[in-house]
């Protein structure tokens, strides 16, 4: 885990350097559309990033399959599994859908985690800006956990599933044993989801003892400022 300051200064420093490669690199997209996106320097970053992440993932509880109890409930056992919670907890926070005819949307999720304190990477098969495809899809994983939209099959409906570090699938919808993307029929998009908590909060500072002539001063002050504030 990250146990120092230094250790977590210089963890957050590779983070970014890993992403600012990922924007180079897709900016150059358009200029170099032969070359492979995912390429040495980026694994590079990604295999350190994944040794640091994976001792932080292996020293927390790990997403465990959770089923799905409604016809449409992917979202709600996705968010389940990633936060540790229980399908009826996470419903109850959601806002009230007939899951039987009805279904949540990636928009949910994405607000369900900022709300909790969640941070999120997404990464689709089109690089928009570029005007390009990826040439490497889907893309390894690059999160401690990753909420994934694939589709199932031909029909083209949409499907949440949980993606780990080591590229296992937990889907809600059949059995807890680990699938791989590669057996859904199209991958829609990858949201790395990261733990980001609220910075630790200083204790507040003992209040200065002050003298007697220091607080006759601040008395003075105090009621100089009470008669401004009055004709004011």
């Amino acid at each position: 885990m990250l146990t120092t300051k230094a250790e977590e200064f210089e963890f957050k420093e590779l983070l970014a350097q890993y992403r600012l490669s990922i924007m180079r690199e897709e900016d150059d997209l358009s200029k170099r559309p032969k070359e492979t996106v995912w390429t040495s320097k980026r694994q590079e970053f990604e295999a350190e990033l994944l040794r640091r992440l994976g001792a932080a993932v292996s020293a927390s509880p790990q997403p465990r399959w959770v089923k799905q109890e409604d016809q449409n409930g992917c979202v709600v056992a996705a968010i389940a599994m990633i936060t540790g919670k229980s399908y009826a907890e996470v419903k109850a926070e959601l806002r009230p859908k007939d899951l039987s005819t009805d279904a949540y949307t990636s928009f949910d999720t994405e607000s369900y985690f900022y709300e909790h304190g969640y941070s999120i990477v997404k990464r689709w098969k089109h690089v928009y800006f570029a005007g390009t495809d990826r040439e490497v899809w889907p893309i390894q994983p690059f999160a401690p956990v990753h909420y994934v939209q694939v589709v199932s099959g031909p029909s083209g409906k949409a499907h949440a599933v949980v993606m780990l570090t080591n590229g296992d699938v937990l889907d809600a919808w059949t059995d807890s044993k680990p699938k791989k993307l590669s057996d859904y029929y199209q991958v829609n998009e990858i949201m790395g989801v990261f733990f980001a908590p609220a910075p630790a909060q200083e204790p507040p500072k003992e209040k200065k003892k002050l003298s007697k002539r220091e607080q006759e001063h601040a008395d003075v002050m105090e009621e100089v400022r009470l008669n401004a504030i009055q004709y004011e």
